[in-house]
């Protein structure tokens, strides 16, 4: 990971109308696209081993030390504390690495949700075990078995959906990612401007601006959605960059080349301030 994290500078971001929010991709200027590789998959794993051992650790924390009151319970704290942080490390671990693989929120939830699914079944799973060995015809401990085991069985097959979303989701979502950057490649550039500021009454963490830029053809004016927090919307005439490619292939960007300014009249659009989740 490069000393300052790029994607920890904040800023619009353009796509195609009808994308919003975390269904934006994100591509800093000078990001590259690592391959899915090993140290990814086991990241994410790591995570929920981890989670998975936290949830066993704090369970049998509670039942031992409050539900049974016996002291030496207390000791479960020894496997919780390590395991939660365990679960933190690696929970963050598992946001850096997807979010530079993906490079779209959308994707990186749906993993990170994942890892907890994964988490909660094996955690469950290995409390269900306990429990049954532990109940030994005792109706009481029966029934917590009964609803551990429904409980892993819901975690698992949550985790099994959210696993072939999240893979679903990276897919396209690198698939974008290569897009922009062949575009930044090999597309013809051409500058244009920011010609109106969004519709605050329809602001939704974004909004539709039109862009004009001339080409050898004469002047074009496209509409694109901005997406970004509302107190960092560019002013009307602001420089953006228009990438043609081949097919009529458009990515809009702003031109790192010119400094952007924020417009002061951001009130009209912090009735939503989630923004740039791109």
């Amino acid at each position: 990971m490069a000393e300052e994290w790029q994607w920890l500078e904040s800023g619009p971001v353009f796509s195609a109308p009808g994308r919003r929010g975390g269904r934006v991709v994100r591509v800093p200027q000078r990001a590259t696209l690592a391959p899915v590789g090993a140290d990814w998959i086991l990241t994410v794993a790591a995570f929920a081993l981890s989670g998975a051992v936290l949830v066993v650790a704090a369970g049998l924390l509670i039942d031992s030390a409050f539900v049974a009151a016996r002291p030496a319970g207390w000791w479960w704290l020894a496997l919780a504390v390590p395991a939660l942080l365990a679960t933190v490390f690696f929970f963050s671990g598992t946001y850096v690495v997807s979010t530079e693989r993906a490079m779209k929120p959308a994707s990186v939830g749906l993993i990170v949700a994942a890892g907890l699914a994964g988490a909660a079944a094996l955690g469950t799973g290995v409390l269900a075990l306990v429990a049954n060995v532990l109940a030994a015809g005792r109706e009481h401990d029966d029934r917590a078995a009964e609803g551990l085991t429904i409980a892993a069985a819901l975690a698992g097959v949550a985790l099994v959906v959210l696993a072939f979303v999240s893979i679903r989701s990276v897919r396209e979502a690198r698939g974008e990612v290569h897009r922009i950057l062949r575009l930044r490649a090999s597309a013809s550039r051409h500058p244009g401007m920011i010609m109106a500021l969004p519709d605050p009454d329809a602001w939704n963490g974004g909004g539709d601006v039109p862009i004009r830029y001339t080409d050898d053809a004469g002047d074009h004016v496209i509409t694109m959605r901005l997406t970004a927090y509302a107190h960092e919307i560019p002013v009307r005439g602001s420089r953006v960059l228009v990438l043609r490619g081949a097919g009529g292939d458009v990515h809009v960007e702003l031109d790192p080349e010119h400094p952007v300014t924020y417009t002061p009249h951001s009130a009209r659009y912090e009735s939503d301030s989630s923004g740039g989740g791109s």
